[in-house]
């Protein structure tokens, strides 16, 4: 169920009948949420003009779309941390002890959105009468939320980011990005196996959300494509670190083929053709490279230095 059309007025709204003729906004807001789908418009149309009969004519939408969900998870919360007191029983110390992080990282979250509660209304922060942008944007991801979680990663707090990653895995389902850094703090820990399965997972859901039409020279470019790209890269250095090269070196060709990600691609083949003894390789590729990487002189140097003493 992807969205629900609750009143006659709602349906004249979604076929650019009503009074703000928003057909095309909705369609717009429906498509950003779901851009893995493709909607037929005509068909759906159609179906929403044979429904009216049975829909009210007018609803209660601020109750029904913005107060109602917000409200009934926020007394489900405040019920289960007021049951969970520490200080009368043992068993609910360790279950708040053993929530800690992901705790305080709504704390944090919930000092965030108390400071900045007191906006004033503007064309750009306005929802329309339907609260559309509100329901449609509850699939996204705060862009605030995401810089709260990924500055845990970049101070090198691992634990602590970790377990928010994991909370926001099952918030925000088919998240490519979260699995990405949990494939990071795995990949740090040298949990290889751990790492590959997260990468892979990164990929799936990262393959999902391409547009529907791309070329390869955009694919970095384009913030939808990325968590593709990065699975695609991170996946063939776990695999590299795991000496499973000809996995590694497959996962090079599609960076190539399907992305047009030629130099990273190299950069991977360089070390590859290093670590399985492949001199003359190493060598083209390191000189290929160095120009733009001038890591990628080491590369070379060790190549010739290797190979001539082979």
């Amino acid at each position: 169920m992807l969205f629900t059309i609750y009143s006659r007025a709602e349906a004249r709204e979604v076929l650019g009948r009503g009074s703000q003729g928003s057909a095309g906004r909705f369609r717009s807001l429906l498509e950003a949420a779901h851009p893995q789908l493709r909607f037929d418009w005509k068909t759906i149309q159609a179906a929403v003009r044979e429904q009216p009969e049975v829909l009210p004519e007018t609803y209660e939408y601020e109750a029904a779309r913005l107060q109602s969900g917000f409200r009934a998870d926020l007394r489900a919360f405040k019920r289960q941390l007021s049951i969970a007191d520490p200080e009368w029983l043992f068993s609910a110390a360790r279950l708040i002890e053993g929530q800690r992080r992901e705790l305080t990282f709504l704390r944090d979250l919930i000092d965030s959105r108390l400071r900045t509660s007191d906006q004033e209304g503007s064309r750009w922060n306005r929802d329309d009468p339907l609260f559309w942008r509100f329901t449609l944007r509850g699939r996204e991801v705060p862009v605030d939320v995401e810089e709260l979680a990924s500055g845990l990663f970049e101070r090198r707090q691992l634990d602590e980011a970790e377990a928010v990653f994991r909370l926001l895995v099952e918030c925000f389902e088919g998240y490519a990005e979260w699995h990405d850094y949990l494939g990071l703090i795995a990949l740090d820990r040298g949990d290889l196996a751990a790492a590959a399965a997260q990468f892979e997972r990164t990929i799936e859901l990262g393959r999902r959300r391409f547009p529907r039409r791309i070329a390869k020279k955009d694919h970095w470019r384009l913030l939808g494509t990325r968590p593709y790209m990065r699975g695609l890269r991170n996946l063939c250095c776990t695999l590299h670190r795991a000496g499973r090269y000809d996995e590694a070196e497959a996962l090079c060709d599609r960076l190539e083929r399907e992305c047009g990600d030629g130099l990273t691609a190299d950069a991977h083949r360089t070390s590859i053709s290093l670590n399985t003894g492949r001199w003359e390789d190493a060598l083209a590729l390191g000189n290929r490279l160095h120009g733009l990487f001038p890591e990628e002189n080491l590369s070379a140097t060790t190549s010739c230095a290797i190979g001539t003493q082979a």
